[in-house]
């Protein structure tokens, strides 16, 4: 018995704007399902929203993505589709049932008395199609069993449209009956419409003026859904005591992943503190080494691969995909690169890179939770190939990202490009505070002073301490042969940081976001080499693809 598979799929929003269902259904963990399915073309029709970034898109997949806005007839891409992935518009589902396609169907929860919710369960109890929200897509690809599907009865369509009638009908005479005020704070006018999901799970008084107020409130008001069901939107709370600076909150975390005993590992992988004893045995020792031409060759082999390991995090960070899913990629890479994950149990650290989301300034711990559309994200990798550290970090934008969050993660990588144009021969190392500071001021942001770079080579962190803010004590001079890192953490607000109860977890005191670019950089007769430079012709972070 051969398997199905759904060579052609076809996604379409009709002549709507659906941005949650086009950016879920072209990210990372959604097109890997869809592979796995054996998808082999994806036509995603966006509709009046945003133009879909084709050219981004395809680095994630192997699966050849088009992509357009409207056209008279979307009638082609469903005869050729073997599944239909759409919005819930009465027309599109028409169409595909009638030309006998498997289609599940998204219901957009954010519309209000469009009934989207009721015409995808109609059809659902009598098994002609699948329904879900753009949450949870991924599940319904991973569950569903297309074969299961039955053919739309004749005549039922009749009883579909006298619905669709009925309920724009009862809309119109429910205009009449303004009795209510509008939910959106600072809002006090009179209000008819009622959010779709609150009628359906009978709660009361959940009235909005317009379209605009019930979008702009839905972050706010879908809190109210969750309490009804009896559950926060995550019920992990590992110190309920403690006061939260943002709004990130922590997530439960997957186990610890193995390493194989074949791969060489640094001295605290094993310990059962996680200590370094080499580097411990060196605290307080100002002496910074110079590296002969053997280690050079080998910090520029590990420099290389710890790229191409923070390369394969930038695949697949994207809206939904958890933190935790983005650790699982950078140690598969790492593995497959015969590398150890250097931050993995280093004084205990349990994941083998940090992702730092938002508000957290540095050493974030993977774990369960979905990247959310507009949110900055950090991940800084490390790792140990054959006696030696490569580090970097990058802050990489999902989705859709603020104006003012674009400029933060601009002007703290323009703040490390800046320090790395004066490392040379017989420079100070606390000028490299001067030049950032100098240059995040200018834009209102501020350094964080607690966290600093530093040297490295066969040991994760050494000497030379290099502090990102002006008026530094460092100590050294840069010599050839000196290898480090400089890596700013540059804040919206206040430098000041605080730690969450896990001892890693550094985040604003308050609560603003935090952004941070890094790379370990080899003095030279002349200058520099960026020894973790991004292996493409311009040499620029992942950010910049998407200016």
């Amino acid at each position: 018995m051969m398997r199905k598979l759904y060579r052609h799929v076809f996604v379409t929003v009709g002549t709507t704007e659906f941005q949650d269902l086009v950016r879920i259904v072209s990210s990372a963990s959604v097109l890997q399902q869809l592979a796995a399915l054996g998808c082999e073309t994806l036509t995603i029709q966006f509709g009046k929203g945003e133009e879909l970034n084709v050219e981004h898109v395809q680095k994630l997949t192997n699966i050849r993505v088009s992509a357009y806005g409207l056209k008279s007839s979307i009638g082609e891409d469903i005869s050729r589709a073997d599944l239909v992935i759409s919005h819930a518009g009465a027309g599109s589902c028409i169409e595909v049932l009638e030309a006998g396609k498997p289609l599940i169907v998204v219901v957009n929860e954010t519309l209000m008395n469009n009934h989207q919710t009721e015409l995808a369960e109609r059809l659902s109890k009598d098994k002609n199609l699948f329904y879900c929200t753009p949450n949870t897509l991924l599940q319904t690809l991973k569950e569903s069993d297309f074969s299961q599907l039955e053919k739309l009865a004749p005549g039922a369509l009749d009883s579909f449209l006298q619905f669709t009638v009925y309920a724009c009908l009862k809309d119109s005479k429910m205009s009449d009956m303004a009795k209510h005020l509008c939910g959106t704070d600072d809002c006090k006018k009179s209000a008819t419409l009622q959010c779709p999901v609150c009628l359906k799970m009978g709660i009361q008084g959940s009235y909005f003026c317009s379209q605009d107020c019930f979008k702009g409130s839905w972050k706010e008001h879908k809190v109210i859904h969750l309490l009804a069901k009896g559950k926060e939107s995550n019920a992990y709370n590992p110190w309920p005591y403690y006061t939260f600076t943002g709004k990130l909150r922590p997530f439960e975390q997957s186990p610890r992943r193995p390493v194989p005993a074949s791969i060489g590992r640094p001295d605290y992988a094993d310990h059962k503190e996680g200590r370094s004893k080499s580097e411990e045995a060196l605290r307080g020792n100002n002496t910074i080494k110079i590296l002969d031409d053997e280690e050079i060759e080998g910090m520029r082999v590990a420099c290389r691969l710890g790229r191409e390991v923070l390369d394969e995090a930038a695949r697949v960070c994207d809206v939904g995909v958890t933190t935790d899913e983005i650790d699982r990629a950078v140690h598969e890479a790492c593995i497959e690169r015969e590398c150890y994950p250097s931050p993995m149990n280093y004084y205990n650290f349990p994941k083998s890179c940090c992702t730092s989301v938002n508000e957290v300034i540095c050493h974030g711990i993977p774990d369960l939770r979905p990247l959310e559309d507009g949110d900055l994200c950090n991940v800084d990798v490390t790792v140990y190939h054959r006696g030696f550290h490569g580090d970097l970090n990058e802050t990489f934008f999902v989705g859709n990202v603020k104006e003012q969050h674009k400029k933060l993660v601009q002007v703290t990588h323009e703040a490390l490009m800046k320090a790395i144009g004066i490392v040379k021969p017989g420079e100070r190392y606390r000028e490299i505070g001067n030049v950032i500071q100098k240059h995040v001021h200018a834009h209102g942001y501020s350094v964080v002073k607690s966290y600093c770079g530093h040297g490295i080579h066969r040991l994760f962190h050494t000497a030379p301490n290099v502090p990102h803010y002006a008026k530094n004590s460092a100590v050294g001079v840069m010599k050839p042969g000196h290898c480090f890192t400089i890596e700013p953490m540059i804040s919206e607000g206040t430098w000041r940081d605080v730690s969450w109860p896990d001892d890693w977890t550094a985040v604003t005191a308050d609560g603003m976001f935090s952004a941070q670019f890094e790379h370990t950089l080899l003095v030279t007769e002349s200058g520099c080499d960026i020894l973790t430079k991004r292996r493409t012709e311009t040499g620029n972070p992942h950010f910049m693809d998407h200016m």
